[in-house]
């Protein structure tokens, strides 16, 4: 079980997470735009933000984080509640273009100095 300490503009949400959903569904949109399920795992069990995403059907989420490799990993996910818990859903998953990256890191900077003032 994972738990998650997403951080939002307004609180820290703790959620108990059971583990990630893959199926024929998700897996191979994800897999087609060149990220592993290992590194889509790792961004997940590992993210410390979401972003909402502003898709109109689902409530969907965004999220970034370095993987094991050492690339930086953008994934869009939902959450599925199942009769045993709570699943992080990927919806899509790619490694970050080099602007990205750069974006992401002085993102990351500026909110460490915010929680270290």
């Amino acid at each position: 079980m994972l738990v998650a300490f997403v951080r939002t503009n307004v609180h820290i949400e703790v959620m108990k997470i059971r583990g990630i959903e893959w199926d024929h569904g998700n897996w191979p949109k994800c897999g087609k735009h060149g990220a592993t399920k290992d590194e889509i795992e790792h961004v997940l069990e590992r993210t410390t933000f979401r972003v909402r995403d502003p898709y109109p059907d689902e409530e969907r989420y965004n999220t970034a984080h370095p993987a094991m490799t050492g690339r930086h990993i953008f994934v869009a996910y939902t959450y599925r509640e199942h009769e045993d818990g709570v699943y992080m859903r990927p919806i899509s998953a790619r490694p970050m273009h080099k602007n990205e990256v750069k974006r992401y890191e002085q993102i990351k900077q500026a909110m460490a100095k915010s929680q270290n003032p």
